[in-house]
């Protein structure tokens, strides 16, 4: 691990020190971002991704980091594409007379799986508890997953709803440690 943040640090702070945003801003140079909450019952992992009604009600200190990626990836978006059409204009104003540049399309897919007592599945889809999702190694040192079905979002509150969504689907029990876990 590379931080340990104690129950006084702030989501802002988590958000940070993990390097969260880096993580989404890497996304536009083609690399692939994985955030993973493991812990203890109780530990706040939930909190923590703010997968729990992580919406407009929710005071912006409490969000965790789900919100705040959905946040940074769609204002990401926006930026670029207000740099590219400053730069057409600028080409446009300049007299470039070599072919316009394309229009970079953006589409973000989301899938949102849950792991519990070895069994995964796609919390996206009603009919999860039948659908097979396997976890493979593709043999270039890094993990597929096949089975999950990813649902296009065209926005930072069409994403929230799907998580929102999501969360329904997880699996959850009391347990000794926490009476309401997501188990």
């Amino acid at each position: 691990y590379d931080y340990v943040l104690g129950p006084e640090a702030t989501q802002q702070e988590v958000y940070e020190r993990c390097g969260v945003q880096n993580l989404v801003d890497s996304c536009f140079q083609g690399v692939n971002g994985t955030i993973f909450a493991y812990g203890q019952t109780g530990s706040g992992k939930t909190y923590t991704m703010g997968s729990f009604a992580a919406g407009a009600d929710c005071p912006v200190d409490n969000l965790g980091i789900l919100p705040r990626v959905a946040t940074r990836l769609f204002c990401r978006i926006e930026e670029l594409k207000l740099q590219h059409q400053q730069e057409a204009e600028f080409e446009k104003e300049n007299g470039y007379d070599g072919a316009p540049a394309e229009e970079t399309v953006f589409t973000v897919r989301l899938t949102f799986l849950e792991i519990h007592k070895e069994v995964v599945r796609d919390l996206l889809r009603p009919d999860a508890a039948s659908i097979k999702v396997k976890v493979r190694d593709n043999g270039k040192g890094s993990l597929r997953i096949s089975g999950l079905k990813p649902v296009v979002v065209r926005s930072e509150e069409d994403l929230l709803t799907h998580v929102n969504r999501g969360c329904i689907m997880r699996t959850t029990g009391s347990t000794l440690m926490n009476e309401h876990s997501s188990r």
